[in-house]
């Protein structure tokens, strides 16, 4: 049996969609913010993302039906740098590399962890003080 990804490294597919991606990169509309940051060059975006993607963690997850899991896991990957930025994220110290601000203890307000954001500041980004 052959994969697609082996079929599009075999067919030049793979390397045509990469080439189509930089392009993208070198004014970034890669995702709704459409910042245009010029990724390529090291200028970041709204997601706080160079040219390359953070990768914050893989695992082998076993935690769906058989038919999707084989016998090795699905492969997961988690990326660094979300765009989406919501306060009340669960994963905020992976998605967010370099947090709006630090997270309050227990007793600083309310019980556990929380996580505050500042009012937006202007920026020259397109949407840099959107929140959702």
């Amino acid at each position: 049996m052959q994969f697609s990804y082996q079929l599009f490294h075999q067919t030049g597919e793979l390397k045509r969609r990469a080439e189509i991606f930089k392009q993208r990169l070198q004014s970034c509309v890669i995702c709704p913010r459409h910042c245009e940051a010029d990724r390529m060059n090291e200028i970041e975006g709204f997601c706080r993302s160079g040219r390359n993607p953070l990768v914050a963690s893989t695992v082998a997850h076993f935690g769906e039906e058989p038919a999707l899991v084989g016998k090795n896991g699905a492969g997961n990957i988690f990326f660094g740098s979300c765009n989406l930025r919501c306060v009340y994220c669960q994963n905020w110290q992976i998605s967010q590399p370099r947090p709006i601000s630090p997270p309050l203890r227990g007793g600083d307000q309310g019980e556990g962890d929380t996580r505050v954001s500042p009012s937006p500041q202007p920026s020259p980004l397109k949407g840099e003080g959107d929140r959702l």
